[in-house]
C-alpha cells in the first residue's frame, strides 16, 4: 500500500498537464501513487497521461466522457489504495520537491487526520503569498494543530492531505456539482476530523487569470446548490463564521452565474438560500442580485413581483424595492 494517492482530474489542460507532472515526478518523497482521470479531453492531455503510465508503474490513469471533475475525483477516490489522498489539478502544481514529504512526515508525526499548509496563487510572473480578510485562511503563520471551529474556512483543500480512512469512513466526496463542489467536501472533512496540524510552509500553487468560466443554466444551478450546502452545514453545526464567509461567497459569484440565466427555477433556489439567512444577509445577497440585473427591468420585474413578496420580509422589501427603482 502506498503512503499517498495523488488525485488529479484533467481536461484539456495539454499547456499546464507538464509543469504539474512535474512537480509531481519531483518530489523527494517516492512512496505514492498518482490516480489521473481524463474527463474527455479534445487535445493531447490524455495522450501525455498515457505515454506517462508506459514508463512509470506508480501511474495509473482512468478514462470517462465528460462528466465533470467531481466524477473524475470521485472514481480516483474508488481506486486509490494510499495511507492519505491528496489532490492536484492539471494546471496548478506543487511549489517545490518537498512539500509531499513533509506534509506527510508532519501527518505521521502528530497524528493528525487531515495535514496541510499555505496557498500561493501564481498570477503572470507574481506569486502571491500574502492573504487578508475573507482570504486570510490560506495561509498559517505558525506549525500545529488547529480547531476547525476556531478556523471555519471553505477554500483552498488541495493543500491538505486526508487519511483515506476518514473519508471512507464518513462516506466523504464530491457532490454531483459542475461549480462549487470542493467547498462542501472541505467543510464535511474537517467536521469529520474536528482539527487539523497545520504548517506554516507554501504547499500548493494555484495558477490565477486563465480560467474562463461559462456560466451556463447547470453550473449556476450547481453555484447555488454548493453555497446551500455550505450553509446548511454551516447552520448544522453552529459554523456563525462560516455561514458569513459563504454569504460573502454567494454575493461575489451569484450574480456572475445569473448573467443570461436567470429564471424561475433559479430564482426559486435563491430564494430557499435566502430562508436560511438573517435579515441583514438576505439583503446583502438580494441586492447584489439585484444590482447585477438593474439593466434587465422585464426580469426583474418578475424578481420583485414574485419572489420577494414570498421569501422575503416587508422591511427587507421596502429597502431593496427603494435600490431597484430607476434611477433619475
Amino acid at each position: 500500500m502506498p503512503k499517498l494517492s495523488i488525485i488529479m482530474p484533467v481536461r484539456n489542460a495539454e499547456g499546464f498537464l507538464p509543469t504539474a507532472l512535474g512537480s509531481v515526478l519531483a518530489q523527494d518523497f517516492s512512496d505514492y501513487e498518482l490516480l489521473a482521470v481524463d474527463d474527455g479531453s479534445s487535445d493531447s492531455s490524455c495522450l501525455l497521461l498515457l505515454r506517462l503510465a508506459e514508463n512509470n508503474n506508480r501511474v495509473r490513469v482512468f478514462c470517462q466522457k465528460g462528466l465533470g471533475a467531481f466524477a473524475a475525483r470521485n472514481l480516483a477516490l474508488q481506486h486509490s489504495n494510499g495511507e492519505f489522498i491528496a489532490f492536484l489539478d492539471a494546471d496548478d502544481f506543487y511549489p517545490d520537491s518537498s512539500v509531499l514529504g513533509d506534509l506527510y512526515s508532519a501527518a505521521r508525526l502528530s497524528g493528525a487526520k487531515i495535514c496541510g499548509g499555505s496557498w500561493c496563487k501564481l498570477a503572470g510572473n507574481s506569486l502571491i503569498t500574502r492573504f487578508r480578510g475573507n482570504d486570510a485562511g490560506y495561509s498559517f503563520d505558525k506549525d500545529g494543530f488547529v480547531d476547525y471551529r476556531g478556523y471555519q474556512f471553505d477554500f483552498g483543500y488541495q493543500r491538505f492531505i486526508y487519511r483515506r480512512d476518514l473519508l471512507l469512513k464518513y462516506g466523504i466526496g464530491f457532490p454531483p456539482l459542475l461549480r462549487y463542489q470542493d467547498p462542501p467536501f472541505f467543510v464535511r472533512a474537517m467536521l469529520a476530523a474536528g482539527s487539523f496540524y497545520a504548517t506554516r510552509r507554501l504547499s500548493y500553487c494555484y495558477r490565477l487569470g486563465h480560467q474562463k468560466i461559462l456560466w451556463d443554466l447547470p453550473r449556476a444551478n450547481s453555484l447555488i446548490d454548493g453555497l446551500t450546502d455550505v450553509i446548511m452545514l454551516a447552520e448544522n453545526n453552529g459554523l456563525d463564521i462560516l455561514r458569513e464567509l459563504t454569504v460573502c461567497r454567494a454575493q461575489r459569484y451569484i450574480p456572475a452565474a445569473l448573467c443570461n440565466n436567470l429564471c424561475p427555477q433559479l430564482l426559486e433556489k435563491i430564494f430557499c438560500l435566502c430562508a436560511r439567512l438573517n435579515e441583514s444577509q438576505r439583503l446583502r445577497l438580494l441586492a447584489a442580485v439585484a444590482s447585477a440585473e438593474r439593466r434587465r427591468r422585464h426580469r426583474l420585474a418578475f424578481f420583485v413581483a414574485d419572489g420577494l413578496r414570498r421569501a422575503v420580509p416587508r422591511r427587507t422589501r421596502a429597502v431593496l424595492g427603494a435600490m431597484l427603482r430607476p434611477r433619475p
